[in-house]
C-alpha cells in the first residue's frame, strides 16, 4: 500500500486499526525534512495521509542511499507492511512514539511484484516506520534501541482508516 513497490497495511492492538503508506511536499514534508539514524541524514518524503501512505514508494525503480519515506501514523499500533510493485529492495525500520527503533527488516523484492507473499510487522506498536534503500541499516550499523532525529517533519498524521486494506490475493 505504498508507493516504491511496498504496500502497506496496519492494524491495530485493542480495537484500533490504522493503515500506512508515503509521500513527499508542503511545510515540513519537501526536501527539507531529514531523519538521523547513527549519524546517517536522510533527506525524506513524508508520508502523513492515508493518500500518501497507501501510495508509498510503489512504481519506483531506485531510491538514493540517502533518501527515505517516513510514514506517520496519528497513533502507536501494531503496524504491517508489504511490498507491491516496488523493484529494488527496501529497509524498513519501526520507531516508538519516542522515536527509539523497534525492529528493522529488509524487505527483498517480491518474485512478483504485482503479488506480494510477504508481511513485515511491528515488534511492537509502532508510531513511524522509515523506509531505505536496503543495506542501508548494515552499512550504517543501525540496530535495535537506536533514536532516530527528526528534523522539520511535521508533528502529526491524519487519521487512519476505519479498516486496514486487505493484502491482494492472487486468484487461481
Amino acid at each position: 500500500m505504498r508507493r516504491c513497490g511496498i504496500f502497506l497495511a496496519a492494524t491495530c492492538l485493542a480495537g484500533l486499526l490504522l493503515a500506512g503508506g508515503v509521500s513527499c511536499k508542503s511545510k515540513g514534508q519537501g526536501p527539507s525534512s531529514k531523519v538521523v539514524i547513527n549519524g546517517q541524514s536522510f533527506t525524506v518524503e513524508v508520508a502523513d495521509t492515508r493518500a500518501k501512505r497507501e501510495a508509498g514508494l510503489s512504481n519506483r525503480s531506485s531510491l538514493a542511499a540517502d533518501r527515505g519515506m517516513l510514514f506517520l501514523f496519528e497513533r502507536p499500533g501494531p503496524l504491517e507492511f508489504y511490498m507491491i510493485d516496488c523493484y529494488f529492495d527496501i529497509d524498513i525500520a519501526f520507531l516508538d512514539a519516542d522515536r527509539h527503533i523497534i525492529n528493522l527488516e529488509t524487505m527483498p523484492v517480491e518474485s512478483d511484484p504485482a503479488h506480494p507473499k510477504r508481511l513485515y510487522h511491528s515488534d511492537h506498536p509502532a508510531k513511524y516506520v522509515l523506509e531505505t534503500v536496503g543495506g542501508t541499516w548494515k552499512r550504517i550499523g543501525a540496530q535495535p534501541g537506536m533514536t532516530a532525529t527528526f528534523i522539520d517533519v511535521p508533528e502529526g498524521a491524519a487519521p487512519a482508516p476505519a479498516a486496514p486494506p486487505p493484502l491482494p490475493v492472487e486468484e487461481d
